[in-house]
């Protein structure tokens, strides 16, 4: 329940990390029904990027048991298979968080209107501009282009993400 002391504990711990008052970040109760924490998505990549110098023990976990972070054939568990040096998570409707050791980058989207089916797509897209991959890894291919399937399982809508990627600030 939110203001249960392990939520205080996890909020303090969120805004030191982001380097913000606790304060001042809004909270919400998730589909999983633990508090989430609202921080802009500069602030979320830029706490990826740094995922494995601040919590080592953390991103040893993921990328040891990548199966325990969402399951066998999901996006975040085969990015980490796929990746070395990454971690993925998604969840908080459609928000999607990568952090990429080898590369020290972090990656934070989110589907605006929570559309989860659309986050795959949109996070192999926006990977394969900022790695500079002329083709997505065979491993990661479908979840580039995704097929959904109409209630009887004939396929019938193809998912293609459009990204436009904003030159980098500084």
């Amino acid at each position: 329940h939110p203001g249960h002391p392990s939520q205080d504990a996890a909020l303090a711990e969120v805004a030191a990390r982001a380097g913000v008052p606790a304060e001042s970040i809004p909270t919400c109760t998730d589909g999983c029904g633990v508090v989430a924490f609202e921080l802009p998505l500069s602030t979320i990549a830029a706490m990826y990027a740094r995922l494995p110098e601040e919590l080592p023990r953390q991103f040893a976990a993921m990328r040891a048991h990548p199966e325990l972070v969402r399951g066998d054939g999901d996006l975040d568990t085969e990015l980490m298979r796929a990746l070395p040096g990454a971690v993925s998570k998604g969840g908080a409707e459609a928000l999607a968080g990568v952090g990429l050791a080898g590369e020290g980058l972090g990656m934070a989207v989110r589907v605006e209107d929570g559309g989860y089916r659309a986050i795959d797509p949109v996070v192999i897209e926006t990977l394969r501009q900022v790695l500079g991959w002329e083709a997505v890894p065979d491993a990661l291919a479908p979840f580039a282009e995704p097929v959904v399937p109409n209630f009887v399982g004939d396929r019938v809508v193809r998912l293609t993400a459009r990204v436009e990627l904003s030159p980098r600030a500084g």
